[in-house]
């Protein structure tokens, strides 16, 4: 059962019962459709604009809040930070207790928040993984399927692929048994591997997604066949990739691998999703910054080939649809009121995700400094 985050006092929020956001451009998923209002009726979009206050949009672009399918906040300065810079909804990578969640949860208009479970470790053998990880390697089919019966609390099953050729016929049965007995438990797979053959092994398993961009050669054609046999998604994670090459630059890591594979990907048909990684944490050996990251993102996913439209729809619409997120992702009636204000066409200039004027969380304003008079950010309220 997915808790939403409701009940909690509202430290640094504003909120009205009802707004009409007048002359806003609305951003429908495809394009950028002509001035028209919205109305936000708590925590959904409404039609009856009677009672509600006036404010002038000012022909801004209204977006969905975006959303970070892979990202490690602890805190809740993590999830300010990640509303301030407009992510409404983040997916936890890593597994968390019941009390974690109950707590991350705990902050209404804040980051809402979707939970993996702890990593399940696929590698050669145990003496291939680093000692933090071996109490999660599964040797044996059987052990995937006990691992997923354990991970209860938990949406969708995340696992972590270390393979390599040569032991392809040991791995490759725990791959399978993972995805299946996580299927059979109702949920999806999503598998973290860096290097090629990982993926290649997670894509013949049918894993649901494959998060980062291989950092030892690039994806190929081959690839990208069987991405779209599967309909898989690809969530390459460039600013930690990049990160990662940076904090070890004696590792023979290739950050222009991970680069061409979202190319090539892309060109391909696959569908790409917008994920940080972030994490402030002290494990790892890299750390990438909640909420600016996510724009840095879609601006590396950019250069790397892909159209502004498609790199906005990788951090709205397609993490809706493959989370399940029914309810967010679009601009639309009986959607949740999960919203972004920018004050230029991201669809033409994918820096304008930056320019935010003003920012909802189920229908609670987020405000991160007290406006000084009753017009903030350029948009004029009607009292």
């Amino acid at each position: 059962m997915i808790v939403a985050n409701h009940g909690a006092p509202d430290h640094g929020m504003a909120s009205h019962p009802k707004i009409a956001l007048d002359n806003v451009r609305v951003f429908n998923g495809d394009r950028i459709l002509p001035p028209s209002t919205v109305i936000i009726d708590g925590a959904t979009i409404g039609t009856d604009g009677r009672g509600a206050k006036h404010i002038d949009g000012n022909g801004y672009i209204l977006l969905p809040g975006f959303i970070d399918t892979h990202c490690h906040p602890s805190t809740e300065d993590d999830l300010r930070q990640m509303t301030k810079y407009g992510i409404t909804t983040a997916l936890l990578q890593s597994g968390t207790t019941p009390s974690e969640q109950a707590f991350l949860m705990n902050h209404h208009g804040l980051t809402d928040l979707r939970f993996g479970s702890e990593a399940a470790v696929v590698a050669d053998s145990p003496d291939s993984i680093p000692p933090f990880l071996l109490k999660n390697y599964l040797a044996s089919p059987e052990d995937a399927q006990k691992f997923v019966a354990d991970q209860s609390a938990s949406d969708w099953i995340k696992v972590l692929a270390l393979v390599t050729p040569d032991y392809a016929k040991t791995t490759q049965p725990i791959l399978d048994a993972l995805v299946s007995a996580a299927r059979s438990s109702g949920r999806s797979t999503i598998v973290h591997a860096t290097e090629y053959f990982s993926v290649h092994q997670a894509l013949l398993a049918s894993a649901n997604q494959i998060h980062h961009s291989p950092i030892d050669r690039p994806a190929d054609s081959a690839l990208a066949q069987l991405y779209l046999a599967g309909g898989q998604a690809f969530c390459p994670t460039l600013t930690a990739m990049q990160a990662i090459v940076e904090s070890s630059p004696s590792a023979g890591y290739n950050f222009t691998a991970s680069v061409e594979s979202v190319t090539a990907l892309y060109r391909g048909g696959v569908p790409i999703l917008a994920g940080t990684d972030a994490t402030q944490s002290p494990g790892p050996p890299f750390q990438v910054p909640f909420g600016n990251s996510m724009h840095v993102e879609l601006e590396l996913l950019v250069k790397a080939g892909m159209k502004e439209l498609d790199a906005l729809r990788a951090a709205t619409v397609l993490p809706a649809r493959y989370y399940g997120l029914h309810d967010r992702g679009r601009v639309e009636v009986g959607m949740r009121t999960d919203l972004v204000l920018v004050g230029c066409d991201p669809t033409k200039n994918i820096g304008c995700t930056r320019d935010i004027k003003r920012i909802w969380v189920a229908g609670v304003e987020f405000v991160a400094h007290e406006p000084s008079a009753s017009t903030m950010n350029g948009l004029k309220e009607e009292l």
